[in-house]
């Protein structure tokens, strides 16, 4: 069964000792489940996942998607701005790209959009990120993508 935001922010506040939910907000737990989701993105997009490669059919001037990362090898389609261009005019061609999760993420009841097996990584990445908030570490990032790419399955856990 899918996990949901709720089922992390359990782990979570175990983890950080927030069980009686004094110190974190359910909406900063929500926030950083869903930087930790991008954060993963990134790291398996890196890994160049297969999971992560998105298609859709586009036509001139057709939205760019909010979770567009960059293009997996494409062409006759390039992106200008806000909006892919191709040189097929009105004729769908079909894109591939990288492609990140965990936008819109927004409540509790939201699933993760991730397979089970990345649960453990994501709930540890949204426990740094709040711990990080106490700190203000700005250089804090790094660490967080390092532990992400230990943990997830494939990494080299160290």
């Amino acid at each position: 069964m899918p996990k949901t935001i709720n089922d992390a922010g359990a782990v979570i506040r175990m983890r950080v000792n927030d069980r009686d939910k004094i110190n974190y907000s359910d909406e900063e737990i929500v926030a950083d489940v869903a930087t930790a989701c991008r954060y993963l993105s990134q790291v398996l997009i890196a890994r160049k996942s297969p999971e992560m490669i998105a298609v859709e059919d586009v036509v001139d001037y057709a939205a760019v998607p909010e979770n567009f990362h960059s293009f997996v090898g494409q062409w006759p389609v390039w992106r200008e701005g806000l909006v892919f261009r191709t040189s097929t005019g009105a004729n769908a061609v079909t894109v591939r790209y990288w492609a990140t999760r965990g936008q819109g993420l927004s409540s509790l009841t939201d699933v993760i959009p991730f397979d089970e097996i990345y649960f453990d990584a994501i709930v540890t990445a949204a426990c740094m990120l709040l711990m990080n908030r106490d700190e203000f570490d700005t250089t804090k990032e790094q660490s967080i993508l390092q532990a992400l790419e230990a943990l997830a399955p494939g990494g080299a856990a160290k």
